[in-house]
């Protein structure tokens, strides 16, 4: 009696460790490494001040400290061709950085949103394109993540 007793008790000790793995096993696909949308950085800072950061740089580039009437002439940002073709549009950047997003060489390209001009729209592309086009492979940077931020009044 003792003998089967243990029996059982092992046997349901056994299906219980393997119906855990079974769940982990299932469960696994659905879980991400990624951290919540607030936590998005960009090369240590998070992404929605440097975004900000960004637009004021740009905004005092283009203002000039002649007493002439200013003329609002934004410089061209440089986006490499790849990182453009990933966003999908051919739109003037008004800012972009290249950094690191979640260990990965990436873009940050800061476009106006289309819709609603108190907007911006932060695109972080993956970099790796880059070496891949000057390889020669013709190849369109992937979007690692898309926001949307109110621009900042100054």
């Amino acid at each position: 009696m003792r003998t089967s007793r243990r029996r059982s008790l092992a046997l349901g000790a056994a299906l219980a460790v393997a119906a855990l793995g079974i769940g982990v096993w299932v469960t696994q696909p659905f879980q991400t490494d990624t951290p919540p949308s607030t936590a998005a950085t960009f090369s240590g800072q998070p992404l929605q001040q440097r975004v900000s950061g960004l637009l004021d740089e740009a905004d005092l580039s283009t203002q000039s400290s002649s007493p002439q009437p200013r003329t609002l002439v934004r410089p061209a940002v440089d986006v490499p061709t790849c990182v453009r073709a990933g966003i999908g549009g051919d739109t003037e950047a008004l800012a972009a950085q290249r950094g690191r997003f979640h260990e990965k060489d990436a873009y940050l390209v800061v476009l106006p949103d289309p819709a609603k001009d108190s907007r911006v729209t932060a695109y972080v592309v993956d970099a790796s394109c880059i070496t891949q086009a000057s390889s020669g492979k013709e190849t369109k940077g992937d979007v690692l993540l898309r926001r949307s931020y109110a621009r900042s009044s100054n």
